[in-house]
């Protein structure tokens, strides 16, 4: 439920002010995709990992396009590592940064895991 935030391993009721803040951010966000300019195959990745927030999504969604765009896409070169390495790439634009906080912040205790065996 979204009025509820965990803290701590328990779970609180959100207070006015906090679902009033997040509910903005939800907005700001939403337009941010919303008015998103696709003008480059990075630009169509970080749109439709926005959309879908799954890696494996992102590939059948390019691959199933029917869309054509000012850009050649090579679908041989729609793989996991080069989505991954586009969203954890310098960011050129605001989505793409939150994009990739987002999926920093995601993929953390599997980061962390993988670290603790080195």
């Amino acid at each position: 439920m979204f009025l509820l935030h965990r803290k701590m391993g328990i779970y609180t009721l959100k207070s006015y002010s906090q679902a009033k803040k997040e509910a903005k951010l939800l907005l700001d966000y939403i337009k941010l995709i919303e008015q998103f300019e696709i003008n480059t195959l990075s630009d169509l990745i970080i749109y439709q990992y926005a959309i879908h927030n799954s890696i494996s999504k992102v590939i059948k969604a390019i691959k199933s396009q029917n869309t054509s765009f000012s850009f050649s896409i090579e679908y041989e070169k729609i793989t996991s590592n080069f989505i991954k390495n586009t969203i954890l790439s310098t960011p050129q634009n605001q989505l793409h940064s939150t994009i990739k906080k987002g999926y920093l912040r995601k993929t953390k205790p599997q980061r962390n895991s993988k670290n603790q065996y080195k």
